[in-house]
């Protein structure tokens, strides 16, 4: 639009993402990740990075792995802990709507 700059919501991205990445896709899941890992749209959280980055990486996600190595890098071995703690919650809350669903 001749130039216009559209600002990035980043508050709106991360509800839509958070919507998808709860239904299950790894993408959205890497997206979160990379939003907390940023600090855009959320808080900037380290350790909701990490988990979401796990959770991607175990639903298939390549690059999520390299981003979860990446901040677990940074982390000390109690928030790791916290994040894998957070990240099976995660998965598990999303193999339940998964098997709700499914019946």
């Amino acid at each position: 639009r001749n130039g216009e700059v559209v600002p990035k919501d980043y508050v709106e991205a991360v509800k839509w993402w958070r919507k998808a990445a709860e239904q299950g896709y790894a993408a959205a899941q890497s997206f979160l990740g990379l939003m907390y890992n940023n600090g855009e749209g959320v808080r900037k959280d380290d350790v909701a990075a990490y988990a979401w980055f796990s959770v991607a990486a175990a639903s298939g996600d390549d690059d999520a792995r390299m981003g979860r190595d990446v901040v677990k890098g940074g982390l000390t071995p109690s928030q790791v802990e916290k994040g894998e703690a957070m990240a099976r919650e995660i998965f598990e809350r999303i193999e339940k709507r998964k098997a709700a669903e499914g019946e």
